[in-house]
């Protein structure tokens, strides 16, 4: 048994209080807790005390005493159900939350320690898991600070239940709050060494990063855990609404910590735990941003630009039908810098309508601006990391969802074809090559498990090097359809073909993407699913029906396999 106070009495008299409504039964684990506990001036006045009991008949129970000068709370549970809701959260963690904050084992100190340890570690996969679903394409490439998971988790019990902002107001906002989080916090890191040890995390320069393959199998398996969360916490809020307050607080401090809670205090907490994205970081070529960013072009332009280095600034509109993109030309001394900005709007009313309708049944497009922001951010440092020219991206501001890339120099695919469809027998052979090229890149995209998206020849551009730079990414995604970039390529290609043209410039597409596609290792049978009329179907109504016809034979022809030669 753990020594609480200085004078052994005082601790004889509480254990004699606690064994009277026992009856007998032996105490197997005990600990103090509250937002004071860790205060020796507090405990002479104000305890809660947790008893874990085997076998405990009534479950649970919650009752109080007063003892010269001590108002002494007392939560009597039975041993299963506790570790129950440790483990699984059964009782929405209406008792494991107690060890998740400050307190004082008693009895039996080391099954206290592990316990805690044991709730923490659900904690943080719970919140892993969660930013996995929230940012599937994101969550393995974020750094998260561990501080996250104890602000995280006190923001999400704040929200089940909003009087408990009182309680944690003494824990986060009072002149015990560097002991009380230093205590907190002490537990998480033991909790993310274990999981870094069952290969869920890593740690990063003091950061935490998600193990890719815990976040694919997360991402498999999403329905099975959002399930399971929500009728849990909806079965149990009415439970939980009724005694977690009492065991938290106690039933004397009740009444006097409603009326004398700093206003201050608590508007504070709740201006910090609805900042908890500031805990999660990603990385730049500025260093790293946090989530809660709110940067501004104008602010941008501030932290890049030295002052009196910048001559002049021009702001260009590049259009975007469904984003706002911006060409920011900034003149210094030593010339002039290009930067590409994109503003990602959510795409709501007529911009979006049209689009769905388009491609009903056959290809679901990301509507908000910040999914669409996350695919570009995370497969462009993807796809760079593994050698692919895309554009370099600058800076990121998640609140104000803008991208800042550099802008990369080069000719348009659209430009390439239009001349290749208005003179084929002088263009067809660069610009075969060139398409033939496009069909391995997009072959190795592929092989990294990702789709490009939106893979229309506007958004790939043949620089001065003859690289092929995949532009627009914020459709991309490691889980799409492969199938849809070969097709959207080419029928889309096809949709500059007019009447007046031959249909040479269709079968040199279409026969350079395919050669090139299975060169680069590409699947036939992806080959062979663009030539369906799902696909068909969807460029019918703006290429024409002989060149689609053209297009798709090439691709059944070709995506032939080998051995049904």
């Amino acid at each position: 048994m753990n020594r609480i106070f200085d004078n052994s009495a005082i601790e004889d008299r509480i254990r004699g209080i606690c064994e009277e409504n026992l009856v007998s039964m032996e105490i197997f684990a005990a600990c103090f807790y509250g937002p004071n506990v860790l205060c020796d001036e507090c405990r002479k006045t104000e305890m809660n005390v947790l008893l874990v009991v085997e076998a405990y008949p009534k479950k649970i129970s919650i009752f109080s005493k007063k003892s010269k000068g001590i108002n002494l709370n007392i939560l009597v549970i039975d041993k299963d159900l506790f570790e129950s809701d440790v483990e699984q959260g059964r009782f929405g963690d209406l008792v494991s939350d107690i060890v998740s904050l400050p307190y004082a084992p008693w009895v039996n100190p080391n099954y206290f320690e592990n316990i805690e340890v044991k709730v923490k570690r659900r904690f943080v996969l719970e919140l892993i898991r969660n930013l996995i679903l929230q940012y599937p394409e994101l969550s393995d490439m974020l750094l998260i600070k561990p501080e996250y998971f104890m602000y995280e988790t006190a923001r999400r019990q704040v929200k089940l239940f909003p009087p408990l902002v009182l309680n944690l107001s003494d824990v986060f906002k009072s002149k015990m709050e560097k002991q009380n989080t230093a205590f907190i916090m002490k537990g998480y890191h033991k909790a993310l060494k274990n999981l870094e040890t069952e290969n869920y995390i890593t740690y990063s320069n003091g950061h935490v990063r998600i193990v890719k393959s815990f976040a694919d199998e997360t991402i498999r398996h999403r329905n099975r855990f959002s399930s399971v969360l929500t009728s849990i916490r909806k079965g149990l809020l009415p439970y939980i609404r009724s005694l977690s307050l009492r065991i938290r607080t106690g039933f004397w401090q009740n009444q006097i910590l409603l009326n004398r809670r700093s206003k201050k205090q608590e508007k504070e907490l709740r201006k910090e735990l609805d900042e908890t994205e500031k805990f999660l970081l990603m990385p730049s070529p500025l260093g790293l941003i946090p989530f809660s960013d709110k940067t501004t072009i104008q602010d941008f332009i501030q932290k890049t630009v030295p002052g009196g280095d910048m001559l002049d600034l021009e702001i260009e509109e590049m259009g975007g039908v469904l984003n706002s993109v911006f060409l920011l030309r900034i003149k210094k001394n030593h010339g002039t810098q290009k930067i590409v900005v994109k503003k990602y709007e959510n795409w709501q009313g007529f911009k979006w309508f049209p689009l769905a309708l388009w491609t009903l049944g056959t290809k679901s497009f990301a509507v908000l601006g910040k999914t669409r922001l996350e695919r570009e951010y995370s497969n462009n440092r993807f796809l760079r990391d593994h050698g692919f020219v895309v554009p370099r991206i600058l800076y990121v501001s998640v609140k104000e969802r803008l991208i800042f890339e550099e802008y990369v120099d080069g000719e348009k695919l659209t430009e390439i074809i239009k001349r290749l469809i208005a003179s084929p027998q002088e263009n067809a052979v660069i610009a075969g090559e060139i398409v033939k090229t496009i069909g391995k890149e997009m072959a190795r995209v592929h092989s990294l498990g990702v789709t490009l998206g939106d893979c229309k020849p506007e958004n790939i551009l043949v620089t001065e090097n003859n690289d092929i730079c995949f532009l627009d990414l914020e459709q991309s995604t490691r889980s799409g359809s492969k199938s849809w970039d070969i097709a959207e390529f080419l029928y889309y290609s096809g949709h500059y073909i007019l009447p007046i043209h031959s249909d040479q410039a269709a079968r040199i597409v279409a026969t350079s993407l395919i050669e090139g596609y299975i060169q680069g290792k590409g699947k036939r049978g992806c080959v062979r699913e663009a030539a369906s009329a799902k696909y068909t179907k969807i460029f019918s109504v703006f290429t024409l029906p002989h060149i689609i016809l053209i297009m798709a034979n090439i691709c059944k022809k070709l995506g032939k396999d080998e051995t049904s030669k």
